[in-house]
C-alpha cells in the first residue's frame, strides 16, 4: 500500500519465462539417451560386469521419458528395450533361428514401453496406474 495516496500498490507482472510450461527433451535428446540407457544396462550384466551402470541407465531412461507424452515415451522405451535385448538374448538365435530370437527380443522389449506411465506423472488418472491410489 502506497502511504501518500492511499492506493494499494499493483502486483508485479508474472515472468514469462516462469510461467511458461516446462517442455519435454527434444525427441533426438531423448532417442540418443534411450540408446545410452539400453547400452548402460547391457553393459552393466555380464560378461562385461559394470554392475553399477544399471541404476544409471534406469536414470537416464527416467530422464528420456519424462514430461513426454504416452505415445513418445513408450517409444523411447521400447527403443532403450530393444538396444538392450536383442545383443542380451542372442544366444536363442543359436538354437531356435533368428525369427524367435526377434520375436523374444521385441515382446521383451515391448514391457519397457511401460516407463512411459512415470516419466507421463499421475494427475488423479482413471486408468488405475497405481500412483494415484485409484
Amino acid at each position: 500500500m502506497d502511504l501518500l495516496t492511499l492506493q494499494p500498490t499493483p502486483a508485479p507482472a508474472p515472468d514469462p519465462v516462469a510461467a511458461a510450461a516446462p517442455r519435454p527433451l527434444r525427441l533426438w535428446v531423448s532417442v540418443l539417451l534411450a540408446l545410452a540407457a539400453g547400452v548402460a544396462l547391457l553393459v552393466s550384466f555380464p560378461p562385461y560386469g559394470l554392475w553399477w551402470l544399471a541404476p544409471v541407465a534406469v536414470a537416464v531412461l527416467a530422464a528420456a521419458t519424462h514430461r513426454r507424452r504416452l505415445r513418445g515415451g513408450a517409444g523411447i522405451g521400447m527403443i532403450a528395450g530393444l538396444v538392450f535385448f536383442v545383443p542380451l538374448l542372442d544366444w536363442t538365435n543359436l538354437t531356435a533361428g533368428w525369427l524367435p530370437w526377434i520375436l523374444l527380443s521385441s515382446a521383451q522389449a515391448a514391457t519397457w514401453r511401460c516407463s512411459a506411465w512415470p516419466g507421463r506423472g499421475c494427475r488423479r488418472c482413471t486408468t488405475g496406474c497405481g500412483v494415484c491410489g485409484r
